[in-house]
């Protein structure tokens, strides 16, 4: 049987992401007008960014569960030798 995705973690992750943005948007209004002579220059720095991770999200929520426990180990192998590499 397949199981779906949990919709309370997709619904969790989209609050905190737009209050995040909103966070943003208050905050740095005076620094970007200051810096880039426009008002919203951070917060569409942001919703680009948030774009990107939101869709990485998607697909990592889309792959089954099994796929991440069968390579959980090699994942993090990898993770520690390239943690090392920041390093040299």
């Amino acid at each position: 049987m397949k199981k779906r995705f949990d919709p309370i973690i997709l619904i969790i992750t989209l609050i905190l992401t737009f209050f995040g943005l909103a966070m943003i948007a208050s905050v740095s209004v005076y620094e970007s007008f200051n810096t880039f002579q426009q008002n919203d220059f951070y917060f569409w720095r942001r919703v680009a960014h948030m774009v990107i991770a939101f869709a990485g999200f998607l697909v990592c929520l889309v792959i089954p569960y099994r796929f991440w426990e069968r390579t959980s180990l090699l994942i993090m192998i990898a993770s520690v030798i390239l943690l090392f590499l920041v390093f040299t």
